[in-house]
């Protein structure tokens, strides 16, 4: 009998999010027919990552302040499209961001 509880799943995207039922400090995000570098190595299959509650809270809420994550036409959009202040914008925030730690 499994023990996961189902937070979301996509099978076309390969991805289900979710928390084993006698666990309340961890969601677990699997990601499945992955075939893409990760850290400068080769991923092939599937890759299941355990991540503290506390740290997908802030991840989700981070990206949902995001220029991108309010801005659903930016998906898939082609770097040619991306004008210079965009980059810059982005290139400013992050030094900031980078500096304050």
């Amino acid at each position: 009998m499994s023990t996961k509880m189902t937070i979301g799943y996509n099978n076309d995207k390969g991805f289900h999010l979710y928390e084993e039922c006698f666990e309340s400090d961890n969601v677990y995000l699997q990601l499945d027919g992955l075939s893409h570098k990760v850290l400068k190595e080769e991923l092939s299959g599937e890759l299941t990552i355990s991540i503290d509650v506390q740290t997908w809270r802030m991840i989700v809420e981070s990206w949902m302040n995001s220029h991108w994550g309010k801005n659903p036409d930016q998906d898939y959009k082609k770097l040619d499209d991306i004008d210079n202040q965009m980059v810059e914008n982005f290139l400013n925030g992050w030094k900031r961001r980078t500096n304050e730690s």
